[in-house]
């Protein structure tokens, strides 16, 4: 997601938004999405035209000093071989793009594409520079198909 806030900022101008001033002040413009958005990831080097991500979702502003409220937001991951790996939903998101940290006191939902693992809680910080999530209240985990790990006996 590296270059989300780039694309994002194309995908709200391509959507027709109207760039606004706040008068006389040096504030950047803001720019509004009402309706879906749609950016995308590609992987680095060789695999350059293979999607590693994709984030869609509903109603993006673009705030002074960067940041990225979001409605809603929708995430995928791709392994290099194209198959979904991790789908994450939440509501009411902040993007920082140059801490490239998502924040949010709603509901956030996180899952492998094949149902093994499952996470959702209300309120989240997720740094997507190591994908370090922190969920902070009501945190429910399901994990199926997972064997539970014993320990050895010593020797």
């Amino acid at each position: 997601m590296r270059y989300f806030g780039r694309v994002l900022a194309v995908c709200l101008m391509v959507n027709g938004l109207a760039w606004a001033w706040r008068g006389p002040t040096n504030t950047p413009p803001q720019a509004r999405a009402r309706g879906p958005f749609v950016a995308g990831e590609h992987y680095d080097g060789k695999d350059q035209n293979k999607l590693k991500s994709m984030l869609s979702g509903t109603g993006a502003e673009m705030r002074s000093g960067g940041q990225v409220l979001l409605e809603s937001l929708h995430w995928e991951s791709y392994t290099l071989e194209g198959l979904t790996n991790l789908i994450i939903v939440g509501t009411n998101c902040t993007f920082n793009p140059s801490q490239k940290v998502v924040t949010s006191p709603d509901r956030l939902e996180a899952r492998s594409a094949d149902g093994r693992f499952y996470i959702e809680g209300i309120g989240f910080e997720w740094h997507q520079t190591n994908s370090h999530l922190v969920i902070s209240n009501q945190v429910h985990t399901r994990l199926r198909g997972v064997e539970a790990l014993s320990p050895k006996p010593n020797p």
